[in-house]
């Protein structure tokens, strides 16, 4: 396909004072576009066994095009035979890469997307030739490999937020309805009434995270950013207590470990009802919960258990026998690294072994 990226870079990122003709020119060109990416991935979804189509809407007021990519997986391995992605595509394009998201649930109980930018799973390093055609070619076998690590119990760690660098409309992070919205209070110190900032913030549950945003603009309460960020399976404790100094609060208090060895510790409050605490507990707990009873590894890049990397690198390449997923190599590649990496912290000779493995797996899918 000849690459569009120039021709939408100058339409996103121009000045016309026209809306109108704008608008009217974009969707036109948007029309051929997407007919001709549809062509080309229908051909190669063809040989899978799989389809896919797509749908856009274009934001006036943002200047993004927000392109929805359903695929729809035909093999009987997965009861959901839709998968929806939404590619936003905004001014800076094609030097900026788009973000993608996934909005469909891997199953009933746990979302392992959680609305993070997942493309660079799809292209690693983004550059300024690559197209949106591009992105869509790897969602195909992207969804199976993710599919297959799910069924063998793994929890990868897929996409990323970004911290106190990029304004996110908040609405975007309740695409998924089971992303539930509160707002609370972030009180440093909390434990000591002599020292007590209430400072007022925005918390979503997800299916395995909480996360805690700042309004960056009291004029757009919907544009934030995120301040903090907690995985669900590193929770150690929740409990709730009371304070003289603010005895129309609730507090929350939670501990975490992530794989560090040192135990961390965070509290907000509320001032809502009784319900909205308990609901706010209960969430959390269940969700925990469940992700400790239903999956046997979770997929963390600052683990330091050799032999936990080690399965999940076999599950990995299991998958990658089968079918090759780019996604799939370059998280294997950075498995292998860490161990690599984990073995000469401590001097330790077994770095050798793991080279060697590094280099026949470079070797088995170089070609590919």
């Amino acid at each position: 396909m000849k690459s569009d990226e120039y021709f939408l870079s100058g339409i996103i990122g121009g000045n016309k004072k026209e809306k109108e003709n704008e608008i009217k020119v974009i969707q036109e060109y948007m029309k051929s576009t997407i007919n001709t990416i549809k062509e080309e991935i229908n051909k190669k979804f063809a040989k899978d066994n799989n389809n896919l189509y797509i749908y856009y809407k274009y934001n006036v007021e943002k200047r993004v095009f927000n392109i929805f990519v359903v695929v729809i997986k035909k093999n009987n391995c997965y009861k959901k035979k839709e998968i929806t992605y939404l590619i936003k595509v905004g001014e800076g394009y094609p030097n900026k890469a788009p973000l993608v998201y996934c909005l469909t649930d891997f199953n009933e109980k746990i979302d392992i997307f959680d609305m993070k930018n997942i493309q660079k799973h799809l292209i690693e390093q983004w550059k300024q030739n690559n197209t949106i055609c591009d992105l869509i070619v790897e969602l195909n076998s992207f969804s199976d490999a993710i599919i297959f690590q799910v069924e063998n119990k793994l929890l990868p760690d897929i996409g990323e937020y970004y911290y106190n660098s990029y304004i996110y409309d908040i609405n975007d992070l309740l695409l998924n309805k089971n992303n539930i919205f509160f707002r609370v209070y972030y009180f440093t110190d909390a434990e000591n009434t002599a020292d007590i900032k209430k400072n007022e913030r925005y918390m979503i549950i997800t299916k395995g995270t909480i996360l805690f945003l700042n309004s960056s603009n009291p004029r757009k309460k919907n544009n934030c950013l995120i301040e903090y960020k907690f995985d669900l399976t590193w929770i150690e404790s929740l409990k709730r207590f009371s304070l003289q100094k603010y005895p129309n609060y609730i507090f929350f208090r939670f501990e975490w470990n992530n794989h560090s060895n040192y135990m961390y510790k965070f509290v907000f409050g509320t001032n809502e009802d009784k319900d909205v605490v308990n609901k706010i507990n209960d969430i959390i707990v269940d969700r925990k919960r469940y992700l400790l009873n239903n999956f046997k590894y979770f997929e963390k890049y600052n683990d330091n258990d050799v032999e936990t990397l080690e399965k999940i690198i076999n599950i990995k390449e299991k998958y990658l026998e089968m079918k090759f997923s780019q996604y799939l190599y370059y998280q294997t590649h950075k498995l292998y690294r860490q161990i690599i990496n984990i073995f000469n912290s401590m001097n330790d000779e077994g770095y050798k072994l793991y080279v060697n493995k590094l280099q026949n797996f470079i070797s088995k899918y170089e070609k590919k």
